[in-house]
């Protein structure tokens, strides 16, 4: 393939990526409480202090490894962090079909009626799965640091 091809379709990965990613995080972030309960939903946590936790930390991983993907900084690391929170997201939502629990899935929006938990959400999770990888082994444009 076209070396210019090969780096357009990275960078445009690169770029979906870190852009899903931030905003995912802005809106946890502005609903802090809400992401709370929407992680008490999936039943697998239940210590508060836990889920607080989670419910602050999880964003803002999200945030600032989208913002360092769309800058092009520490784009190796970034990638990894998607990748091990998409990895705990597919792990939620399969416990959670598995259970049959009808929650919301609180990816973008801690609205209860929007993006039920399914098979739909974990494919979605695998195509930014694979823009994490497509982001991680890149070589453009090179990061500030690996």
């Amino acid at each position: 393939m076209n070396s210019r091809v090969l780096q357009g379709i990275t960078l445009a990965a690169r770029i979906a990526l870190g852009a899903v990613f931030l905003f995912a995080g802005l809106g946890k972030i502005q609903a802090t409480e809400s992401f709370a309960q929407s992680i008490l939903n999936y039943r697998v946590v239940s210590d508060p202090l836990l889920v607080h936790a989670a419910a602050i930390v999880i964003p803002w991983l999200e945030l600032v490894s989208g913002f360092s993907l769309l800058v092009g900084y520490c784009r190796r690391g970034s990638a990894v962090i998607i990748l091990v929170l998409l990895g705990v997201f597919v792990a939620a939502i399969t416990q959670g079909m598995v259970r049959h629990l009808d929650i919301a899935c609180g990816c973008f929006t801690q609205d209860p009626s929007a993006g039920r938990i399914g098979f739909q959400k974990i494919l979605e999770d695998m195509v930014l799965g694979i823009l994490a990888v497509i982001s991680f082994k890149s070589s453009y444009p090179p990061s500030l640091s690996a």
